[in-house]
Order: C-alpha cells, then structure tokens, then sequence
C-alpha cells in the first residue's frame, strides 16, 4: 500500500515489537508473550505476502530506515519497493538494503532521494528488471550490478552527481538505460 505523510513509521519487525511490548505494562506478564507470538505470526504471514511497499514524501528518522530494513528481511514475496521523494542519507540506504535478499524483487525506485551518495550492494535482487533512480541528485557512484542479471531498464535521470558507472556489459538483459546529461557522451 501507499503511505504518505509525516505520521506512519516503517512495519515492525517481531523481534522490534517484542522490543516495543517490553516497555508496556499488562495486568498479566502471560498477556505480553501471547500478544508478542500473535504479532510474530501474523508479521511473518502479511510480510511474507506483500508484493508491493510505496513510501511517499516521508519524513523519517535512521531509526524509521533501519525499522524498514528489518521488515524488509521478512517480505519475501516483495516484487516492488518505492521510496518516493524521501531523504534517505548512505547510512539509511545501507540499513534498509544492504545484504537483503528479496529473491522476488523486480522494481527498486528511489526516486527523488537527493541524500544517497552511493548504493548498497544489490545482489542479493537477483531477479530485480526496473532500477529507477530518478533525481537521486547526489549520487555519486553505483555498486557493481553484475548481480542483477535480469536487469532490464535504468534510469539515472537527474542523477547530476554521478561520475562513473559500472560496468554493465554483462548484463545481457538490460534494454534501456536513461543517463544524466554529462554522461551521454559514454554510451
């Protein structure tokens, strides 16, 4: 689903929501660990089948990205994840994405998230085919994408910061690349 606006946080991970109910006081200590193993169950079930994530214009903390990062490790069945003209910094980036392993990933759109310098490393998005990074005006530099085999479009739109590219001639799938203005000199 969509979530736009200042007030909605990333989905907890279970160990987060264990971590959130050890705060809380119940009328019986046996309440806490029922509702802690109800939420696990039904975490694991709605992440597991969600297929679409679509954050918009969010105004986040590094605790929210990194709460979003945990989640993420329980959505297997994510196809698309979309971070709409948000302010994720490297660290952000790096504590959502790196080393995850969302086998179903074809769509990563970080669009308009003008803080990210550089990208973690992807390959664990073996079957992601849309990389947009539209506006991404900061970054500098992408990670090896050799990984990303099914890769089919990249857009490095208004990507203004970026000074070099992998190499992406291994990537036999990859169909349409959109470049920054100085670096269409390189195709």
């Amino acid at each position: 689903g969509e979530l736009v606006g200042a007030g909605r946080r990333a989905p907890l991970a279970p160990a987060a929501f264990a971590e959130v109910l050890r705060q809380k006081t119940f009328t019986s200590g046996a309440d806490a660990e029922v509702v802690v193993e109800l939420y696990a169950k039904t975490a694991r079930a709605l992440l597991g089948s969600v297929r679409e994530l679509r954050y918009s214009e969010l105004k986040w903390s590094p605790a929210d990205y990194a709460q979003l990062g945990e989640a993420l490790r329980y959505c297997g069945a994510l196809e698309k994840l979309q971070l709409l003209t948000m302010d994720p910094d490297d660290a952000d980036a790096a504590a959502m994405l790196e080393g995850l392993a969302l086998p179903k990933l074809t769509t990563l759109v970080l669009f308009m998230c003008n803080k990210v310098t550089a990208l973690p490393d992807l390959s664990g998005c073996a079957s992601l085919q849309k990389l947009n990074l539209y506006g991404c005006s900061s970054l500098m530099a992408l990670p090896d994408l050799s990984g990303c085999a099914s890769l089919q479009y990249l857009n490095l739109y208004d990507c203004s910061s970026l000074t070099a590219m992998p190499d992406l001639s291994t990537l036999a799938q990859l169909k349409d690349v959109n470049l920054p203005e100085k670096l269409q000199l390189w195709e």
